[in-house]
């Protein structure tokens, strides 16, 4: 197994908060430092939006994106969306879950700069009880760099 590999899943055992920087970067790129926490907030298992259950609740991920020499980059305010190149993935489900989808995206800046707040619920609009890997990554011209996140729901 290569390198990169093996401390993935080093850190995946761990269940630890993972923040990394990409190994290879664009000849122009900086890399950039992610950092990303997951809440469950209000988000239970077993609770959908059907016709018999109440409204799913959004679960909580927090992004910190910094520079090289730890100054926070803060882009204007996104309602829904990040800018070109801002990627959040969902990459792995509980069984019988749905990939996550971001439905609202906030600039944290007045609060912490550098910091966005992504409220996710799954796609089947149903929580299923266990473990949802994401990535968020900055690809551009001038930054690059990635970070892997783990929520979890009960």
């Amino acid at each position: 197994m290569n390198t990169p590999n093996l401390l993935l899943k080093r850190l995946l055992a761990l269940g630890a908060v993972v923040s990394l920087v990409t190994l290879s970067t664009p000849a122009t790129a900086v890399p950039v430092t992610i950092q990303t926490e997951a809440s469950a907030g209000n988000a239970i298992a077993n609770k959908s939006d059907g016709t018999g259950g109440s409204a799913v609740q959004p679960a909580l991920i927090t992004v910190l994106v910094i520079d090289s020499i730890g100054k926070p980059i803060s882009n204007d305010t996104f309602l829904s969306s990040f800018p070109g190149g801002w990627t959040f993935k969902s990459i792995a489900t509980p069984q019988g879950g749905c990939p996550l989808n971001q439905i609202q995206v906030l600039n944290l800046g007045n609060q912490q700069q550098g910091a966005y707040l992504i409220r996710v619920i799954p796609g089947c609009r149903r929580w299923v009880s266990g473990d949802y890997f994401y990535t968020f990554q900055i690809s551009t011209p001038t930054q690059d760099g990635v970070a892997l996140g783990k929520l979890t729901i009960r």
